[in-house]
Protein backbone atom coordinates (compact mmCIF):
# COMPACT_ATOMS: atom_id res chain seq x y z
CA UNK A 1 0.00 0.00 0.00
CA UNK A 2 2.93 2.66 0.53
CA UNK A 3 4.49 1.79 -2.27
CA UNK A 4 1.16 2.53 -4.61
CA UNK A 5 1.07 5.67 -2.32
CA UNK A 6 4.32 6.63 -3.08
CA UNK A 7 4.44 5.75 -6.81
CA UNK A 8 1.12 7.97 -7.00
CA UNK A 9 3.06 11.10 -5.09
CA UNK A 10 5.98 10.64 -7.32
CA UNK A 11 3.75 10.43 -10.29
CA UNK A 12 1.84 13.06 -9.44
CA UNK A 13 4.97 15.25 -8.76
CA UNK A 14 6.61 14.76 -12.16
CA UNK A 15 3.34 15.84 -14.14
CA UNK A 16 2.97 18.74 -12.32
CA UNK A 17 6.15 20.27 -11.84
CA UNK A 18 6.33 21.06 -15.02
CA UNK A 19 2.74 22.74 -14.86
CA UNK A 20 3.51 24.86 -11.74
CA UNK A 21 5.65 25.49 -8.74
CA UNK A 22 5.08 22.05 -5.98
CA UNK A 23 5.65 22.57 -2.15
CA UNK A 24 6.83 19.99 -0.04
CA UNK A 25 6.41 20.01 3.91
CA UNK A 26 6.73 17.53 6.74
CA UNK A 27 3.74 18.10 9.36
CA UNK A 28 3.98 16.71 12.78
CA UNK A 29 3.26 13.31 12.77
CA UNK A 30 6.41 12.91 9.61
CA UNK A 31 4.36 12.75 6.63
CA UNK A 32 5.64 14.36 3.42
CA UNK A 33 3.18 16.14 1.83
CA UNK A 34 2.99 18.02 -1.31
CA UNK A 35 0.65 21.03 -3.23
CA UNK A 36 0.79 23.88 -5.38
CA UNK A 37 -0.25 25.90 -2.46
CA UNK A 38 2.54 25.99 0.06
CA UNK A 39 0.74 25.72 4.20
CA UNK A 40 0.13 28.82 6.01
CA UNK A 41 1.35 27.36 9.16
CA UNK A 42 4.37 25.51 8.29
CA UNK A 43 7.70 26.43 6.41
CA UNK A 44 7.39 24.53 3.39
CA UNK A 45 10.12 23.92 0.18
CA UNK A 46 9.38 24.90 -3.60
CA UNK A 47 9.65 22.54 -5.46
CA UNK A 48 10.04 24.32 -8.79
CA UNK A 49 9.82 22.04 -12.50
CA UNK A 50 12.16 23.21 -15.49
CA UNK A 51 11.22 26.68 -16.65
CA UNK A 52 12.07 25.39 -20.72
CA UNK A 53 11.49 21.53 -21.45
CA UNK A 54 14.82 22.28 -23.55
CA UNK A 55 17.28 22.89 -20.66
CA UNK A 56 16.23 19.31 -19.21
CA UNK A 57 16.36 17.91 -22.90
CA UNK A 58 20.56 19.00 -23.12
CA UNK A 59 19.33 22.07 -25.49
CA UNK A 60 17.61 20.19 -27.93
CA UNK A 61 14.74 21.88 -29.11
CA UNK A 62 11.21 20.05 -28.03
CA UNK A 63 9.62 16.91 -29.64
CA UNK A 64 7.25 18.08 -32.44
CA UNK A 65 4.03 16.65 -32.26
CA UNK A 66 2.66 14.02 -34.57
CA UNK A 67 1.10 16.71 -36.92
CA UNK A 68 4.22 18.59 -37.07
CA UNK A 69 6.28 15.37 -38.04
CA UNK A 70 3.39 14.14 -40.62
CA UNK A 71 3.72 18.05 -42.18
CA UNK A 72 7.75 17.82 -42.36
CA UNK A 73 7.50 14.13 -44.18
CA UNK A 74 5.05 15.07 -46.64
CA UNK A 75 6.66 17.64 -47.68
CA UNK A 76 9.90 15.80 -47.91
CA UNK A 77 8.36 13.44 -49.95
CA UNK A 78 6.86 16.43 -52.55
CA UNK A 79 10.22 18.00 -52.46
CA UNK A 80 11.79 14.12 -53.59
CA UNK A 81 9.14 13.56 -55.74
CA UNK A 82 9.37 16.98 -57.50
CA UNK A 83 12.95 17.00 -57.78
CA UNK A 84 12.68 12.98 -59.62
CA UNK A 85 10.35 14.49 -61.96
CA UNK A 86 12.81 17.40 -62.91
CA UNK A 87 15.61 14.65 -63.16
CA UNK A 88 13.82 12.72 -65.23
CA UNK A 89 12.36 15.82 -67.38
CA UNK A 90 16.28 16.75 -67.68
CA UNK A 91 16.80 13.38 -69.14
CA UNK A 92 14.54 13.15 -71.51
CA UNK A 93 15.80 16.49 -73.13
CA UNK A 94 18.91 15.66 -72.87
CA UNK A 95 17.92 12.52 -74.85
CA UNK A 96 16.12 14.55 -77.55
CA UNK A 97 18.76 16.62 -77.19
CA UNK A 98 21.27 13.91 -78.26
CA UNK A 99 18.93 12.95 -80.61
CA UNK A 100 18.94 15.98 -83.01
CA UNK A 101 22.26 16.88 -82.60
CA UNK A 102 22.82 13.13 -84.82
CA UNK A 103 19.94 14.29 -87.20
CA UNK A 104 21.85 17.65 -87.71
CA UNK A 105 25.36 16.65 -88.10
CA UNK A 106 23.65 13.30 -90.54
CA UNK A 107 21.89 15.93 -92.44
CA UNK A 108 25.01 18.41 -92.82
CA UNK A 109 27.32 15.40 -93.73
CA UNK A 110 24.89 15.06 -96.26
CA UNK A 111 24.75 18.71 -97.59
CA UNK A 112 28.77 18.99 -97.77
CA UNK A 113 29.01 15.71 -99.63
CA UNK A 114 28.56 15.32 -103.33
CA UNK A 115 25.40 14.05 -103.54
CA UNK A 116 22.07 15.74 -104.63
CA UNK A 117 20.19 16.93 -101.91
CA UNK A 118 16.22 17.28 -102.49
CA UNK A 119 13.60 19.44 -100.54
CA UNK A 120 9.73 18.70 -100.87
CA UNK A 121 7.57 21.82 -102.16
CA UNK A 122 3.90 22.29 -101.24
CA UNK A 123 2.60 20.04 -104.08
CA UNK A 124 5.01 16.86 -102.53
CA UNK A 125 7.63 17.11 -105.46
CA UNK A 126 11.47 16.72 -104.98
CA UNK A 127 12.86 20.26 -106.04
CA UNK A 128 17.19 19.82 -106.29
CA UNK A 129 19.16 22.22 -104.00
CA UNK A 130 20.83 24.68 -105.68
CA UNK A 131 24.25 26.19 -104.85
CA UNK A 132 22.99 28.90 -102.66
CA UNK A 133 19.78 27.02 -100.94
CA UNK A 134 22.84 24.57 -100.20
CA UNK A 135 25.24 27.34 -98.30
CA UNK A 136 21.73 28.18 -96.59
CA UNK A 137 20.91 24.95 -95.20
CA UNK A 138 24.74 24.38 -94.46
CA UNK A 139 24.81 27.69 -92.25
CA UNK A 140 21.36 26.77 -90.64
CA UNK A 141 22.22 23.23 -89.85
CA UNK A 142 25.58 23.97 -88.45
CA UNK A 143 23.88 26.63 -85.91
CA UNK A 144 20.91 24.22 -84.91
CA UNK A 145 24.49 21.09 -84.16
CA UNK A 146 26.02 23.85 -81.98
CA UNK A 147 22.71 24.34 -80.03
CA UNK A 148 21.70 20.72 -80.09
CA UNK A 149 25.28 19.43 -79.44
CA UNK A 150 26.87 21.74 -76.77
CA UNK A 151 26.46 20.40 -72.93
CA UNK A 152 24.36 22.51 -70.76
Amino acid sequence: MKRNVLFLVLAWITCASWAASIYKWVDEKGITHFSEIPPTTQKAEEIRGPADPSAEAGGKPPAKNWQEQETEFRKRQLDRQEAARKQEESEREASGRKKQCAIEKRWLQKLQGATEVYEIDEDGKRVPLDEKGRSTEIERSKKLIESYCTAR
